[in-house]
């Protein structure tokens, strides 16, 4: 019923759930996106907005800051949100995914899906000065998969914030990778 999206990029989604009436705010730093809170993660003040919102999501978003700030950001999201947080993250990966069918006459059933994605373990991008400070929100500080930063380090860091994951998936294009959490002391 309630949603807080950190960086709604082109607005399709806060434009396509508003209009199925589902409460839906943003916080962005660009004016122009015309976000409810306009303000980095890092420096709203959570407290002003404690458990406002069902949901609390940023989908790539949380890559563009330094890593020592992901515990922090999480931090505030599960504090503004009532129950849940929802985040996707890139995942530097390489692997594989297999699905089944099976065909009886006209009829088609899908069995099931498996896949597998092995971290790359490649070094962290560099970036020139000049192009961080032009293009600060296209600079990835860090992803799941690159060195110093393997998946177990993150679902450990979202523990640690009082999270629960409920669901952990790659999306059809693998290196978004995709983690549906709950507070641990949400009312069921």
């Amino acid at each position: 019923k309630s949603v807080l999206e950190i960086g709604p990029g082109e607005n399709f989604t806060s434009e396509y759930m508003r209009n199925i009436d589902i409460k839906y705010d943003t916080m962005d730093i660009i004016e122009g996106s015309k976000p409810t809170i306009l303000s980095r993660l890092e420096e709203v003040e959570e407290y002003n907005y404690k458990e406002r919102w069902e949901l609390v999501c940023a989908f790539q978003m949380l890559e563009h800051s330094p890593y020592e700030n992901f515990v922090s950001n999480l931090k505030k999201m599960a504090i503004m949100s009532k129950r849940y947080v929802f985040i996707s993250l890139p995942y530097s990966c390489f692997g594989f995914k297999l699905s089944l069918s099976l065909i009886f006459g006209q009829k088609w059933h899908e069995k099931g899906h498996f896949s597998f994605y092995f971290p790359l373990f490649k070094k962290n991008r560099k970036y020139r000065k000049e192009f961080m400070e032009e293009f600060p929100w296209a600079v990835h500080y860090w992803e799941i998969g690159r060195r110093g930063f393997p998946l177990r380090r993150i679902n450990r860091d979202i523990k640690s914030v009082g999270l629960k994951k409920i669901k952990a998936f790659h999306s059809e294009f693998p290196y978004h990778y995709f983690i549906l959490t709950e507070k641990i002391n949400a009312e069921n």
